[in-house]
C-alpha cells in the first residue's frame, strides 16, 4: 500500500513539474476543403507511394508546387522535374502549420512511403499565428522525428523558412527577425541527426543585399511564380541529386 502511495506521488509529481507541450507541437486537424484533400492523399500514398523517390511535405508554397493558385504556380516545373522523373507526392496543404504536418503525418499519409528522400518547407503559417521561434523549430523537430522513426533509411531535406515582406515597419522587422531565428536553429539540427541535411533558400528569393525580388519571383511577397519556382527548383537541383547518389 505503500508503495503504491509513493508511485502515484512521484506520478503526480512528474506530470506536475514536466513542460507543456507547445501547441505547434501539439497534432490538429483541419475542415472544409482540407478534409478532401487528406482523403485524396491517403487514397494516392496507397496506390503509388512505394514508388515515389521523392516526398515533399509543406504549406501553400509546397501545395502550388502542383496546384495553381491564380499566378502561385510551379507545375510546369513539378511535373518535368520531380513527378515524372522521381514519381514524386506532394503533401503541402494551403494554409498549414507544424501543427497539420503532423496530424496528417500521424494520420495516414505516411502509409505505403518510404522515399529516398523527403523535403520538408514549414514554419511561415506559425509566424503569421505569432507562434514563438522556438516553438516552431520544437514542431518541425517533431515532423522531422516522426519522417526519422517511420522510414529510417529515407534522407530529409530540411529547407529554412523563405524569407517575406507581407507587413511593414516594425512588424516587418520582427517578422524577419522571427524567420532568421528559426533558420539559425534549423541550420544546425542536421549535427545530431545524419539523415539531415540543411538547405537555406534565402539566396533564391534575396538580391546579395539581402532585399527581396519580390517583383520578379514572389509578387506578394510569401508565394513565389513560376519564375520564382524555377529558381528554387535550379538552386536545390544540386543538392538533390547529392542525397540521390549512391
Amino acid at each position: 500500500m505503500k508503495l503504491l502511495i509513493a508511485l502515484t506521488i512521484v506520478t503526480f509529481m512528474a506530470s506536475a513539474y514536466s513542460l507543456p507541450v507547445p501547441c505547434t507541437a501539439a497534432p490538429v486537424t483541419r475542415h472544409n476543403w482540407w478534409q478532401p484533400r487528406h482523403q485524396s492523399k491517403l487514397i494516392e500514398v496507397q496506390t503509388r507511394g512505394d514508388k515515389a523517390d521523392i516526398v515533399f511535405i509543406g504549406d501553400s508554397i509546397t501545395h502550388a508546387w502542383e496546384h495553381a493558385f491564380r499566378w502561385k504556380d510551379g507545375r510546369e516545373v513539378w511535373e518535368k522535374e520531380y513527378l515524372n522523373k522521381f514519381g514524386a507526392i506532394n503533401l503541402g496543404y494551403s494554409g498549414d502549420r507544424t501543427e497539420n504536418v503532423l496530424w496528417r503525418l500521424q494520420n495516414g499519409e505516411l502509409a505505403n512511403l518510404k522515399p529516398k528522400l523527403f523535403i520538408v518547407l514549414i514554419g511561415t503559417n506559425n509566424i503569421s499565428k505569432q507562434h514563438k521561434p522556438k516553438e516552431i523549430v520544437e514542431g518541425i523537430q517533431l515532423i522531422i522525428k516522426t519522417l526519422n522513426s517511420h522510414s529510417p533509411k529515407s534522407k530529409i531535406l530540411l529547407l529554412g523558412i523563405l524569407p517575406r515582406e507581407t507587413a511593414k515597419g516594425q512588424t516587418q522587422l520582427k517578422i524577419q527577425a522571427g524567420i532568421t531565428e528559426i533558420n539559425n536553429a534549423l541550420e544546425k539540427l542536421p549535427s545530431n541527426n545524419e539523415s539531415l541535411t540543411y538547405l537555406d533558400l534565402k539566396p533564391v528569393f534575396c538580391t546579395p543585399k539581402g532585399e527581396l525580388q519580390k517583383k520578379e519571383l514572389m509578387p506578394d511577397g510569401l508565394h513565389p511564380n513560376l519564375k520564382g519556382y524555377k529558381a528554387w527548383h535550379k538552386f536545390m537541383e544540386p543538392t538533390i541529386r547529392k542525397l540521390l547518389s549512391p
